[in-house]
């Protein structure tokens, strides 16, 4: 049975359209098309990020919620504390081709994200196929293979609560939008279900559901932003 913050969203959205909400797991595809035609499954509540390029091949909603974009260290590190200065010229370990490696390489571009500033200079930016092999990277000790990890601020939340030695620095760097997708060449007219479902995701933020689900899940109201300093 499938469990999640996306699964209840995805089941609250359908009740509230008065069906049952059918859940599949669908492939990342690629950030053009990440849903891909197809008359099997209509919408795709998977904490998808909007960019100028998937919004080529996608209509997003309104974003259900928004992930702070978070720097960790090694738990003895001491070097690195103000942001703002103190990642200059440093080691920094990302997921290739995320939101992350392109903030690093001052590239950055998120449709309707909170504004935000690029602060660190001069980075050396060591790719990992994923965030969690970043993760991992940076647990083999202080400086050994990273400095620091930037990623989103739930997944350095899960490491830590599985034990693993490192700790969270500083205010999130930025604030991902993240919307649920429909893809624009559908084989179905998905036109007036866009409609209700962005108007749902609204209903949702201004009735509460989305911060209560949000506070079942991950302990905190990603659901609205509260840019750092």
């Amino acid at each position: 049975m499938w469990k999640g913050f996306d699964v209840d969203v995805a089941d609250e959205i359908a009740a509230r359209l008065g069906v049952t909400a059918h859940i599949e797991q669908i492939s990342p595809g690629t950030a053009d098309s990440p849903i891909g035609a197809s008359d099997t499954y209509n919408i795709a509540v998977a904490s998808m990020n909007i960019t100028r390029r998937s919004r080529r091949a996608n209509l997003f909603t309104p974003a259900y919620y928004y992930t702070p974009a978070s720097i960790a260290v090694f738990k003895d590190n001491t070097s690195i504390q103000d942001l703002s200065t103190d990642l200059d010229g440093k080691r920094i370990c990302v997921g290739s081709g995320t939101p992350y490696e392109s903030y690093l390489d001052g590239t950055l571009t998120l449709p309707g994200a909170p504004k935000f500033e690029y602060v660190v200079d001069d980075p050396t930016v060591i790719r990992f196929p994923t965030d969690a092999d970043a993760l991992d990277a940076l647990v083999l000790g202080d400086g050994v293979r990273c400095d620091a990890v930037m990623t989103a601020l739930p997944t350095i939340e899960r490491f830590i609560e599985d034990g693993h030695p490192i700790k969270i620095v500083g205010h999130p760097l930025f604030y991902e939008p993240l919307a649920i997708a429909f893809d624009k060449n559908d084989l179905i007219d998905n036109e007036s279900l866009f409609a209700s479902v962005s108007g749902i995701v609204q209903d949702m933020h201004a009735d509460g559901t989305l911060s209560a689900l949000s506070m079942k899940w991950y302990g905190v109201d990603l659901t609205t932003t509260q840019p750092g300093p």
